[in-house]
């Protein structure tokens, strides 16, 4: 029981974490909301972790490369994290957009029960 259990429980994981993708095009480039994939609170920590795709925003061009490049402005292109990551510590980012006249950023997040 306690396998099936498991079993049932990365199930689910696998599940959310592949409903919780997201993916918009703008200017060019692929920007993919990624949520931290655990539980309350971020229980693995992915949200701040610079080596993990969980709890970020990537941002990919797929115009170039096979399959894509990293572009020149992301925040970790050069190092200190994935070279993917362009927006760090979500939980889940169900929805986000950019702002067409200034560029801005703007993304809906399920959050914390804390500020």
């Amino acid at each position: 029981m306690v396998l099936l259990t498991a079993y049932y429980a990365s199930l689910m994981v696998i599940i959310l974490v592949y409903l919780a993708v997201r993916v918009t095009l703008c200017r060019r480039r692929f920007q993919i909301g990624l949520g931290d994939g655990g539980g309350q609170g971020d229980p693995n920590g992915n949200g701040q972790s610079h080596n993990s795709l969980l709890g970020k925003i990537l941002r990919i061009d797929v115009n170039k490369g096979d399959p894509y490049v990293i572009p020149d402005d992301n925040p970790f292109h050069n190092g200190g994290g994935l070279p993917e990551i362009y927006a760090i510590g979500l939980r889940n980012p169900w929805r986000f957009t950019f702002d067409r006249q200034t560029g801005n950023l703007f993304i809906a997040d399920v959050g914390q029960n804390q500020w």
